[in-house]
């Protein structure tokens, strides 16, 4: 098939946990928009797109099963453990070990340019029951730098996936004007950057 002729699934974030299964295009319609912060699909006609100024693009694949996910995860969706109840739904949905699922966490916003209050660390504590070792103390009063790579990393980790098979990208949005939007850097001014995952080829 022609790359032109798939059909492309848009998510309009929604800073949530929402994560959308595709089964495939019946309908015949080029382009589908839909409120999520993911999709998963074994549907290799489709290519998922997510948008992003900072928050991560997480890609999941099942490269045995052809299984595979994007989701877009900020802090919100960190939070809400966007990550793992995708990896979940992916693993009981189609039956999958999770120790088969690889992940590439994309470009984002690093630790060092992503101060937050003690508030967001309070939600964190109050939700999740592990080490919160992803947040960095500041040097200023009741700040902290939140690492959100590694806080979904950590996530996936302890969601079953194997640490070999999590691929986290060291670019930082902020610190590189010439290849990325950052909103934090450059505030409602910024623009955004499309993700997208589809399978290049069929297997014979």
């Amino acid at each position: 098939m022609d790359e032109s002729e798939r059909s492309i699934i848009k998510t309009d974030q929604t800073h949530s946990s929402i994560v959308f299964h595709w089964a495939n295009n019946k309908m015949g319609k080029k382009d589908f928009n839909i409120k999520a912060d993911g999709v998963i699909t074994s549907d290799t006609n489709s290519i998922i797109r997510t948008i992003h100024a900072d928050c991560l693009p997480i890609y999941f694949l099942d490269l045995e099963n052809d299984i595979f996910a994007l989701i877009h995860s900020g802090w919100k969706g960190t939070l809400n453990k966007i990550a793992s109840h995708t990896l979940n739904d992916i693993t009981r949905y189609y039956n999958l070990d999770p120790e088969n699922i690889q992940v590439v966490i994309g470009p984002g916003i690093d630790y060092e340019n992503y101060q937050v209050g003690n508030e967001l660390f309070q939600k964190f504590k109050n939700k999740w029951n592990m080490e919160l070792d992803f947040f960095k103390t500041d040097k200023e009063k009741d700040k902290y730098r939140l690492d959100l790579k590694e806080a979904n990393k950590k996530l996936l980790i302890d969601s079953g996936v194997l640490p070999n098979n999590i691929f986290v990208s060291k670019l930082s949005t902020y610190e590189s004007p010439e290849l990325f939007h950052s909103y934090r850097r450059d505030g409602d001014s910024a623009g955004r950057m499309a993700a997208y995952i589809y399978k290049v080829r069929r297997n014979p």
